[in-house]
């Protein structure tokens, strides 16, 4: 079984990535406004709960590049 600590940082490995993602395609640095924090992070959350979350075992056995590799590569489509 994973532990807290270790969901929690593939968690947080996950919304900083695909943060950096959003607002690089955006060409900004930071949300306009709360209610585009909030779109976004909703999405993002909910890819992780139906993406990421059940792979927790598979990411595991990934050495940390390779783990932060894959989330990189996952591509989400974030509607603002």
């Amino acid at each position: 079984m994973k532990s807290i600590d270790k969901v929690k940082q593939d968690y947080h490995l996950f919304i900083d990535i695909q943060m950096s993602k959003y607002f690089k395609s955006q060409k900004k640095e930071t949300f306009d406004n709360d209610a585009e924090a909030k779109i976004v992070l909703d999405e993002i959350v909910k890819a992780y709960n139906d993406i990421v979350a059940s792979e927790h075992l598979k990411l595991d056995n990934l050495n940390p590049a390779l783990k932060i590799n894959g989330l990189i590569r996952l591509k989400l489509i974030l509607v603002r």
